[in-house]
């Protein structure tokens, strides 16, 4: 329960009070829970199986000649991406 929320379930609280002053405070407590019932906090449950590929994947058909040119050219990038977190790393 958020701070806004606690506020305004004691603010009604206290109306209920003010109207029905000679009434115990577990059967206020009751109007109140009659009258604005609890949210359902369970929210939606992430299935963990999937079949194929996820979201970040993506899979892209290419012939032997681009798929060599695209893995040595990233090769050579990553290469020099640890290269350079290795001279941050050293240099912090």
């Amino acid at each position: 329960m958020t701070y806004a929320q606690a506020t305004n379930a004691t603010a009604n609280i206290l109306k209920i009070k003010e109207v029905f002053p000679a009434l115990p405070n577990k059967k206020i407590l009751e109007i109140h829970d009659a009258a604005f019932p609890k949210p359902n906090n369970k929210g939606h449950r992430i299935q963990h199986t999937t079949k194929g590929p996820s979201r970040k994947q993506t899979i892209v058909p290419t012939s032997d000649n681009i798929k060599d040119t695209i893995m040595g050219e990233a090769n050579a990038h990553i290469f020099q991406i640890n290269m350079l977190l290795k001279s941050i790393k050293s240099t912090t």
